[in-house]
């Protein structure tokens, strides 16, 4: 079960399955899978890839329902942190647009 705010959505239109756990619309983990259909997952989505990197933080599922169960798992344990930083995005996006 997700904490307040968060929720599962499409990362795109023509997803079938809601694969991004996203707070306020900003996705903070997304699944997704590979041609073989195996799945994995990009934690801390909504943050540049660290050390110059070109992908985010991946880790692998065993299955769907395990990776969906790990996300969750997931956000609840890092709830603050992801608040926080979400918050922190939306805030510098506002400002750069001089809405605040």
């Amino acid at each position: 079960m997700l904490p307040d705010g968060f929720q599962w959505t499409k990362a795109s239109p023509n997803d079938t399955l809601p694969t991004t756990i996203s707070l306020g619309g900003i996705g903070v983990c997304r699944m997704m899978d590979r041609v073989d259909k195996s799945w994995f997952v990009y934690l801390d989505y909504h943050l540049p890839p660290p050390d110059g990197r070109l992908v985010h933080r991946k880790r692998d599922c065993t299955s769907f329902p395990n990776g969906v169960r790990g996300c969750e798992a997931w956000v609840v344990k890092h709830e603050e942190r992801l608040r926080r930083e979400v918050g922190e995005r939306e805030l510098a996006w506002r400002q750069s647009r001089g809405l605040i």
